[in-house]
């Protein structure tokens, strides 16, 4: 497909204001490829710093909802495990139970994202003697132990 040249010429006096190949083919409508082609032919390279700055600020940001995640997963425990003193029989006792199992779990996975474990492995050995102590309380199978009984 010929691309016409008030195109082209936009695609030139975009990548001189340094924009990405992406956003660029974005703003005029055509492909990634194209605007590719287009740079090479005018001997125009991308500003390969803009991208990396992008990509810092996008990690640092994504860093820190992990983090907000990580906290507001840690109030929901503790609010399970107030409720978990007030349960009624063993049925209720399980079930808050295992929505403690899963928000750990999810926290400690959260955790693990960012190469620091946060105490990772601590909180699965609290949280395998937990369940463990929840399977002799209720006479009911752990979470994913394959056991039937």
């Amino acid at each position: 497909m010929q691309i016409a040249e008030h195109t082209r010429e936009r695609v030139v006096e975009l990548l001189h204001e340094g924009h990405g190949r992406n956003e660029i083919a974005r703003r005029v409508g055509i492909s990634g490829t194209s605007v590719g082609k287009i740079a090479r032919e005018q001997e125009v390279s991308f500003d390969r710093s803009k991208t990396a700055e992008a990509n810092r600020i996008t990690a640092v940001d994504a860093r820190y909802k992990r983090l907000a995640l990580a906290d507001n997963l840690l109030n929901d425990i503790e609010g399970a495990r107030a409720r978990l003193a007030q349960c009624e029989g063993a049925a209720q006792f399980r079930w808050v139970a295992q929505a403690i199992d899963a928000l750990t779990r999810s926290y400690v996975t959260i955790q693990r994202m960012d190469g620091d474990d946060g105490g990772a492995d601590e909180a699965r050995g609290i949280l395998t003697a937990f369940m463990t102590q929840v399977h002799l309380v209720t006479g009911h199978p752990m979470p994913g132990s394959g056991s039937t009984d």
